[in-house]
């Protein structure tokens, strides 16, 4: 008797996925291995409000949808999505399907259920037809956005800058809906390759919070040190944020906005000019004890310094980078507890010498 042919491995379902949600619209995608070297696999995606919906095999849809062909062979169902075709192969391929283009009509702030099944073609010149039974993918689900308006980000800012820590802030107004935001932050490396080309790696987003419902603008923060995975920025550094606030009415997105960080602490002042006080300085804007100054953030600072006696008044600092306003702070712990350093090594070094020139005399 003649060998019987090894009968082909049917096709397998991978992940499956939604994106471009909206009110009344969404995509479906899933990847289908034909697992067939030759006939191919037939698909389609179910979508129901509930489970008990769900039909175990393709259904033929409206003539509309297998047209040129000259038939669907199978059961029909006036609700059934198009059918879809992958090529043999044994590599997974993306099948997918919008549902609006598909004359699907969602409604608004309502939870679907779906999935797919794939099943191989059976080869004939003009019509639609398959072998039983399908293969089912897993069960997925997707939520409507809800009508009204999306959170909007009003402002958003950087403060306290420094060599290695910033403060980025936002206004958000969440429409009265409960909502969450995040603050995405852009490493150099990133931020070359555009906004959002680390978010797979793990790079975004540095913070989460949640504003509640009833609430119609709230201004949030978050400190740079120890919510960027433990790491401190880089001195004389270009770095990109922005905020994302959603909430069941879509997404509000910020602008995609820069700072670039302090140049680091500035050089010890030789004993002889030193200054009554002693210096401050975070990055580039170097202030002294008595005097007022503006300057801009990440270079080239502007100074305007009135006279006055050590210790009085404030010292303020107020810059913009880029399209980020930014107010400078005093300088960072580290800076003051180094100024201090030198200060008592350099008042040591007068009297030393004056030790040694009275020996060599004698």
């Amino acid at each position: 008797m003649p060998a019987t042919a090894a009968a082909a491995s049917p096709p397998t379902i991978g992940n499956t996925w939604s994106y471009g949600v909206t009110q009344t619209d969404a995509t479906l995608e899933a990847e289908i291995n034909p697992q067939d070297p030759s006939a191919g696999v037939y698909y389609q995606f179910q979508v129901v409000a509930d489970t008990s919906e769900f039909q175990p095999e393709i259904l033929c849809p409206p003539e509309k949808d297998w047209r040129p062909l000259d038939g669907c062979i199978g059961e029909s169902s006036p609700s059934a999505l198009p059918i879809g075709f992958i090529e043999h192969g044994s590599e997974s391929r993306a099948a997918r399907v919008d549902l609006a283009d598909a004359g699907v009509t969602l409604q608004p702030d309502t939870t679907y259920h779906y999935r797919v099944l794939a099943a191989r073609r059976v080869a004939t010149e003009d019509t639609i037809q398959w072998e039983g039974p399908a293969v089912v993918g897993g069960e997925q689900t997707f939520t409507t956005l809800a009508t009204g308006p999306a959170p909007r980000i009003e402002s958003e800012s950087v403060l306290g800058i420094s060599s290695t820590d910033a403060t980025l802030e936002a206004q958000i107004n969440p429409e009265g809906r409960a909502t969450t935001y995040e603050f995405d932050l852009e490493a150099p490396s990133c931020l070359a390759r555009g906004f959002g080309a680390c978010e797979a790696s793990g790079g975004l987003p540095i913070y989460r919070g949640t504003l509640p419902a009833g609430s119609t603008g709230k201004t949030v923060s978050v400190d740079v040190d120890g919510a960027w995975y433990g790491h401190n920025l880089l001195p004389n550094t270009l770095y990109g944020y922005r905020v994302i606030a959603r909430s069941a009415s879509g997404a509000g997105v910020g602008r995609n906005e820069t700072f670039r960080t302090a140049s680091g602490l500035a050089p010890a002042i030789p004993p002889d000019t030193g200054t009554p006080g002693g210096a401050q300085q975070t990055g580039t804007t170097q202030t002294t004890a008595g005097g007022d100054q503006t300057g801009t953030a990440g270079g080239g600072a502007t100074q305007s310094s009135s006279p006055g006696p050590a210790g009085s008044g404030p010292v303020i600092a107020t810059g913009k980078t880029g399209s980020a306003t930014a107010d400078l702070v005093p300088a960072a712990r580290h800076g003051k507890t180094k100024h201090r350093h030198h200060h008592m090594k350099a008042a040591r070094r007068p009297a030393k010498a004056g030790k040694h020139n009275h020996k060599r005399k004698r």
